[in-house]
């Protein structure tokens, strides 16, 4: 996974599923995950659809995610990114229950 080419944002997207208990979830679920505006939602699909398409996120049906290996380098290579997305992880913490 080369992360270089990827914006902030997308690096925040990729970041954030890393430190998910469960890292794949259909495109509202992660809209509401990710506190996007109603009409942003289809710049932000377009994003997810682009991170999938580069082969960033892996897609079944309608679900996209992350491969369980990339998930380990994603928080490694991440990692610094994490103190700039506080807002995300606070989410995180405060909304979300492991998922088995």
């Amino acid at each position: 996974m080369n992360i270089s080419v990827l914006n902030d944002w997308e690096k925040e997207i990729i970041l954030s599923l890393a430190l998910l208990p469960c890292n794949k979830y259909s495109v509202p679920e992660l809209a509401r995950i990710f506190q996007i505006e109603k009409e942003e939602e289809v710049s932000f699909f377009d994003t997810i659809h682009d991170l999938s398409t580069k082969g960033f996120l892996i897609r079944e049906r309608d679900i996209y995610g992350l491969n369980p290996e990339d998930c380990e380098l994603s928080k490694e290579n991440l990692a610094p990114l994490a103190e700039q997305c506080p807002t995300i992880i606070n989410y995180f913490s405060k909304n979300l229950k492991t998922i088995n």
